[in-house]
């Protein structure tokens, strides 16, 4: 009866110290990074926890992972808390501005395409980027430019998109020179008994139609933010008329072609090769293929792609602006040796760059016209794929 008594006794101290152990937990909880779990039954972090002190607004669910990381060894490094949020692209530099103007909830960071910077840079949104220097050596002067409005650098560049050109390698043993050595293929070779088959592009998305007529094409911006397209006419006149040329050759339709419908034809192997955005090539399944830069169109006329860049801007409005600029800095230079291995897109940043077939990508983007970031740039745009359109289908070039 003593022994079970003395059990008893020894239980209840136990009880008794446990719950204490508890009271005093709850009165003083400690932040740890582990040992708490989220409704999904994952270790909550103390950057789970910590009250986001900057916001960055994004629209590519791509790079999620990417951004997520970046925030926690960020916070890890700093103290300084990211919230991430994915958004609807649709009218997302005007939502924004709209958040911004009524102090709702709008974001110290956003991410936009390069071509929608002069609208930021003009609504007021974009402070400038005072570590601008740290970008002058070791990145695409194309990154720079895509950046920058009146003079100064406004963004902070990630990543970028341009055409490139693609072929299977089992139609061809090297990088053919120009796309008239291609055509000549279909008189030459057994792969050629339809010329349609040789190559392909989106003949309806001035995207893929600028190369042909890219070199004689300059972009000035004027006082203003105005865009100014200096074009070499005689040059212009030649790029069109074997442009419109290939349209003889090359059966492509402008009322069923789609990027879509380029991709999925070379991937079963009924395109040989395409002219494709580098962003589309992780989508390439099925086949053997190599990348290439932009051929020639023959020996007298080369090619000349352009390109987008994603860009990372603080919004002037912040009043955390100071660690905005640092963290978009920071994802933009020190982790941009994994932006490729985390998400596929390709670093604007030179030794971010090691894969060969990367290097390729990388070369055709710093030799592309980059897309001007001015507020008149979508009519130049529209005009452009109007033309290349109306000429493919036979309208009068000049």
């Amino acid at each position: 009866m003593e022994k079970e008594n003395k059990r008893l006794f020894l239980v209840i101290l136990v009880l008794a110290a446990f719950l204490g152990m508890l009271v005093s937990a709850l009165r003083h909880p400690v932040v740890s990074f582990t040992g708490k779990t989220d409704a999904g039954g994952q270790e909550k972090t103390a950057y789970d926890e910590a009250e986001p002190e900057v916001t960055l607004w994004y629209t590519d669910a791509s790079l999620t992972d990417y951004f997520e990381t970046c925030a926690r060894q960020y916070y890890g490094k700093t103290g300084v808390a990211v919230d991430v949020i994915l958004k609807d692209s649709l009218g997302f530099v005007e939502t924004v501005y709209q958040t911004s103007m009524d102090d709702t909830g709008y974001p110290d960071i956003y991410m936009i395409q390069n071509d929608s910077l002069g609208k930021a840079w003009l609504y007021g949104l974009a402070a400038e980027n005072e570590d601008a220097d740290a970008f002058a050596a070791g990145y695409a002067a194309n990154a720079v430019t895509a950046s920058s409005c009146d003079g100064k650098m406004y963004a902070y560049p990630l990543t970028f998109r341009t055409t490139v050109f693609v072929y299977q390698t089992s139609a061809f043993a090297e990088t053919p020179a120009s796309i008239q050595s291609i055509l000549d293929l279909a008189e030459t070779s057994e792969i050629g008994i339809m010329a349609g088959n040789l190559i392909e592009w989106d003949v309806t998305d001035e995207f893929y139609g600028f190369p042909f007529v890219g070199s004689s094409l300059s972009f000035e911006i004027q006082d203003g933010g105005k865009l100014c397209v200096n074009c070499d006419e005689e040059l212009y006149q030649k790029e069109l008329t074997y442009y419109q040329g290939l349209a003889d050759t090359v059966a492509i339709d402008t009322e069923t072609i789609t990027r879509q419908q380029v991709l999925d034809d070379f991937s079963s192997g009924a395109t040989l090769s395409a002219i494709m955005d580098s962003e589309d090539l992780s989508r390439i399944s099925g086949i053997d293929y190599q990348v290439g830069r932009l051929p020639a169109m023959n020996e007298e006329l080369s090619m000349k792609g352009c390109s987008y860049t994603e860009l990372l801007v603080v919004n002037d409005f912040s009043r955390e602006q100071k660690k905005a600029a640092d963290f978009a800095a920071y994802v933009t230079t020190e982790c941009a040796k994994n932006l490729e291995p985390e998400t596929g897109h390709i670093s604007v940043k030179s030794d971010a760059v090691t894969a060969e077939r990367s290097r390729v990508i990388y070369s055709q983007y710093e030799d592309s016209a980059s897309i001007p970031n001015t507020m008149d740039v979508e009519e130049f745009l529209r005009e452009l794929k109007n033309k290349l359109t109306a000429v493919w289908n036979g309208a009068d070039i000049s």
